[in-house]
């Protein structure tokens, strides 16, 4: 019974949602025939100055006769193929009209097509300097959605790490002996116009080789984009995906002293693991 009741309020509240909103269009069409009526009127007087057009069925003169031609089974576009150059509205109208549309859609509008660029220039370009201060400052964000995650900082490395498999990595670069620098530089990808269009920040620097390794489990589209932009510039790149991890997993676990991350394992359950300072890069 209350479901019932539930639904008949809902109904009514959905008509009455309704009727406000054809009495407010209603009050809106009202006022646009009563200018439009005016305007009729002052062509028909013949006032000077008054832009319009006129029907070649009838003679009728109005700003736009898109409605008007209806009346004689035409559309606008049977209308113009019948009587070709004619228009259908007045260029007064069409200028305002087409005002409105650049107001209201910027993607036509090329002052707010240079203003969106500018921000989004401007908006990666901050990106970039957060990514590297988030680093200085020892702060992480851990990946969203990824199990794989839980970044911060980990004071065995000495640094923050975005996961728990870039902290498993650095172990390895360690326990080999390999020299790296983590995040240390991003890469601005620019338009044929200089237009930054993206940036690529690599998860490891490895001075030795000259190379970078990016630590990527999951490969999406926007990242093999970044990737391959990163490639054409000539970057020698490593990439560690889930079937080299696992590899590296099974070859290494055993060795770093219960400090290889995993779920259930890892900083956040077992931090008395991972609270020894190593050597600094």
């Amino acid at each position: 019974m209350y479901e019932n009741f539930k639904e008949k309020i809902e109904e009514n509240g959905d008509n009455n949602r309704s009727k406000n909103i054809s009495k407010s269009m209603t009050k809106k069409d009202t006022h646009r025939k009563k200018v439009r009526r005016a305007v009729e009127e002052k062509i028909k007087n013949g006032i000077e100055n008054i832009d319009y057009v006129e029907c070649k069925e009838c003679g009728f003169k109005s700003t736009h006769i898109t409605n008007h031609i209806k009346k004689h089974g035409l559309n606008k576009n049977s209308y113009q193929e019948k009587y070709p150059g004619m228009e259908t509205t007045c260029l007064k109208n069409k200028e305002s009209n087409r005002k409105r549309m650049l107001e209201n859609n910027p993607n036509d509008n090329p002052k707010s097509i240079e203003r969106m660029k500018e921000t989004k220039a401007k908006t990666k370009d901050y990106r970039i300097v957060k990514a590297k201060s988030q680093f200085a400052s020892g702060e992480r964000v851990a990946a969203k959605n990824v199990g794989r995650g839980l970044g911060g900082n980990r004071p065995d490395l000495g640094h923050s790490v975005r996961s728990m498999w870039e902290a498993n990595i650095a172990r390895i670069l360690r326990l080999k002996g390999i020299e790296y620098k983590f995040e240390k530089e991003a890469f601005p990808f620019y338009d044929q116009n200089g237009d930054l269009i993206d940036s690529y920040l690599p998860d490891f620097y490895l001075p030795k080789y000259n190379a970078w390794l990016e630590v990527k489990g999951q490969m999406d589209e926007i990242s093999q984009k970044k990737i391959l932009l990163f490639l054409n510039e000539g970057y020698r790149l490593i990439i560690v995906d889930g079937k080299i991890y696992d590899n590296l997993c099974r070859k290494f676990k055993n060795k770093l002293n219960g400090k290889w991350e995993y779920s259930g394992h890892n900083i956040k359950t077992h931090p008395e693991l991972f609270n020894i300072t190593s050597e600094e890069n």
